[in-house]
């Protein structure tokens, strides 16, 4: 049911990551990342009724996760360094209907001063799935956007022992079955202080 409020269920996911960076001195690298997720109770399908146990079964969201990034970080210009990644990601879960390929283009930004440090970057991300979701009677697609802002502040008050963060993100999932579609927003202020 969609109407309902969702239940709480324990997460657990095991996995590992490689990654070779700066291959043969340049600015390209590759990592790859494998995990496996087990819910303590996976009950998707299983409230909804009218559902065969073979269509119960293509919810499970249980199963293997892996993703590959390829990356290349331009040659500094002036104190500005960009960042390309290119990722895709494989969702291989007991459910097929959960299951899917996500393909997704980052650039990052940083701006070095002398004072100040600014990163910025920009994310968008398709998802296709395998399968026809039971309960809505599509194939869920996904499209995602993303913006994220950082500034550091290595002198907050004046003071070289304080140190000041600013950051503001932001991402909004479309999806062709509304149940999924997802928007956020987040704001927030940090602050150090260096004991010497």
């Amino acid at each position: 049911m969609t109407s309902v409020e969702r239940q709480k269920t324990d997460r657990v996911s095991r996995g590992g990551r490689i990654e070779y960076a700066n291959i043969l001195g340049s600015g390209f690298g590759v990592q790859y990342t494998q995990r496996n997720t087990e819910l303590d109770e996976e009950l998707s399908g299983t409230t909804q009724l009218g559902l065969t146990p073979a269509e119960a079964q293509s919810l499970d969201r249980e199963g293997d996760v892996k993703r590959f990034v390829g990356y290349y970080r331009l040659k500094p210009i002036g104190r500005n360094i960009v960042e390309i990644r290119l990722s895709q990601r494989t969702d291989d879960l007991d459910g097929k209907a959960m299951s899917g390929n996500d393909n997704q283009l980052q650039i990052t930004h940083v701006h070095v001063g002398q004072r100040f440090t600014i990163a910025s970057n920009i994310f968008l991300a398709q998802k296709d799935f395998d399968a026809v979701n039971p309960v809505f009677g599509v194939k869920r697609e996904d499209k995602t956007t993303g913006l994220g802002f950082v500034l550091l502040d290595s002198k907050l008050f004046g003071s070289k022992d304080w140190y000041g963060q600013a950051t503001a993100v932001g991402h909004d999932q479309d999806t062709n079955i509304d149940f999924y579609d997802d928007r956020s927003s987040m704001v927030s202020l940090g602050a150090q202080y260096r004991f010497q």
